[in-house]
């Protein structure tokens, strides 16, 4: 709401919500300054048409909410749309910005008429709802990122594609190489806005509003099927709390042959380490290889007690509600003993709070060998905090690979009140 000196607030109920649209008095973007912005009662209105779309379609406010961290507890803000005005220093790079429960907007792309052409109005509302979806990205990003291929800053990127430059993203184009628009190719983050967007203006945007694309091209939401599906059920997590997400992952992507670490990563952010200590042989063989983990030789003598260790970082499930679920794909390489003096094993298990808990055996080969079968653990409810850990022993030329490790959890809903 725009508030001016005269108004009142009437009927305010827990469905309600208070939404900031703060004129700027000055701006700083991180490369930008900016002098004194204002809205006009038509750009308002615009929002309001905007908001009640979203409102509509998930049937609450949640989407008008963004949810922070705040001193180690999640809140959630009503987001503040703030116009910014002329430029007073440093590159106008864009013209809108989304951050912690924020967007702002530049002159450029409202003006100052006092109406709004059929164009201005499209181009308006493409641009709220695009930034809306950067507000909006930090519920199940992970699962986004993960089934379209996308990782940052990758360590290794033979057969990884980088489609604009300079860019620190990259992504499997055997996972995707489709996108709605030329700008959603260049980042994961902006692949989401613009898919979050074509996906919302296509299903219910108000008459004489149609998606354009950033930078044009693209594939229209449409034609892509599987993008469609899991946009329309990332609207599900609005509107039907509680919804299960994707809480960590580590698929090694862009992590180069022979890591046995991974603890730098910016996305996805899922560090882990292993413990050879245990391993009695000199050189153990075992690391990522060729984007999977590769748990080789650890023992050289029969009967020999010797095997490695994989622990995933702590990994904060306090937020979550019911149980936890994790997921893993392991396969057999080579011929792996069940029983005898050269017995091979595989383990994984969770320790839920420092306390062990689930746990996952395999002996010598698995079901069929060369194939990747699914393990599963469960994490009781009430978990705060759990750790991952995969222990191995195998002989000489023989392995067992992991790779798409998951977490899921279930998301508590967010308060609908004002």
């Amino acid at each position: 709401m725009r508030l001016q000196s005269a108004d009142a607030i009437t009927d305010d109920t827990t469905s309600d919500i208070q939404v900031p649209i703060v004129d700027a008095s000055d701006y700083d973007n991180g490369t930008s300054t900016f002098d004194f912005g204002s809205w006009l009662d038509v750009h308002a209105e615009r929002f309001d048409e905007m908001l009640h779309g979203l409102y509509d379609h998930v049937g609450n406010n949640s989407m008008l909410e963004d949810r922070l961290e705040i001193g180690g507890d999640f809140a959630w803000v009503p987001i503040r749309f703030i116009k910014r005005g002329p430029l007073v220093s440093g590159p106008n790079s864009s013209k809108a910005n989304a951050g912690p429960a924020f967007i702002s907007f530049t002159s450029t792309l409202i003006g100052t008429a006092s109406s709004l052409s059929s164009a201005a109005r499209n181009d308006m509302y493409n641009t709220m709802v695009h930034e809306i979806g950067h507000t909006q990205d930090n519920f199940n990003f992970n699962e986004f990122a993960m089934s379209r291929g996308w990782v940052s800053n990758p360590a290794r990127t033979v057969g990884l594609v980088q489609d604009v430059t300079p860019s620190n993203w990259w992504h499997d184009p055997n996972a995707n190489d489709e996108y709605v628009s030329n700008y959603a190719s260049g980042s994961g983050t902006e692949d989401f806005a613009e898919s979050f967007s074509a996906f919302f203006i296509d299903d219910s945007a108000p008459a004489g509003i149609t998606f354009v694309p950033i930078f044009g091209g693209g594939t229209p939401i449409a034609s892509q099927p599987a993008l469609r599906s899991f946009m329309d059920g990332y609207f599900d997590i609005f509107r039907a709390f509680p919804y299960e997400v994707t809480v960590w992952y580590e698929d090694f992507l862009g992590r180069a042959n022979g890591e046995r670490a991974d603890t730098a990563t910016p996305f996805p952010a899922s560090n882990w380490s292993t413990d050879d200590s245990l391993i009695l042989i000199p050189s153990p063989t075992y690391g990522v290889q060729n984007y999977e983990l590769e748990l080789g030789e650890t023992a050289n003598t029969a009967n020999q007690v010797s095997y490695g260790l994989w622990n995933s970082e702590d990994i904060d499930v306090s937020d979550y509600t019911g149980t936890i679920d994790i997921t893993l794909d392991v396969k057999s390489v080579g011929s792996l003993e069940a029983s005898g003096p050269w017995t091979d094993w595989f383990a994984a298990q969770v320790f839920v709070d420092g306390s062990p808990g689930n746990a996952a055996f395999e002996l010598g080969n698995l079901t069929t060998n060369n194939v990747y079968e699914q393990m599963s653990l469960t994490v009781p409810a009430g978990a705060d905090e759990i750790i991952i850990q995969l222990s191995w022993q195998t002989n000489a030329g023989e392995k067992y690979v992991v790779d798409n490790i998951e977490v899921r959890g279930t998301l508590a809903p967010p308060p609908l009140a004002n």
